[in-house]
């Protein structure tokens, strides 16, 4: 076993490292044993694509930002409505 191997070892069995499995990030690299001419391409590829399960978490975010919204707003209306009853 070498020291890289056992430190991969060790970060996969960590519970940050199930955790983030969980929320479904899967791309993990380690630094150190990335060779400068590969690190480099890397970066040039994550910079072209933007990440693909991005856009469906914004879209949901928005969606649950939009309800609760609108809900909000639809319980100051039903107040209003009181209000304008109970003046009248």
């Amino acid at each position: 076993m070498t020291p890289e191997f056992d430190e991969e070892v060790v970060f996969e069995n960590s519970p940050l490292y199930q955790y983030l499995q969980d929320l479904g990030h899967t791309d993990f690299e380690i630094c150190s044993s990335l060779s400068p001419k590969l690190e480099k391409s890397t970066v040039t590829e994550g910079q072209q694509k933007p990440p693909s399960r991005a856009l469906p978490k914004q879209g949901i975010l928005l969606k649950v930002a939009e309800t609760i919204k609108s809900w909000i707003f639809s319980q100051y209306n039903k107040k209003d409505d009181l209000l304008h009853k109970l003046v009248s």
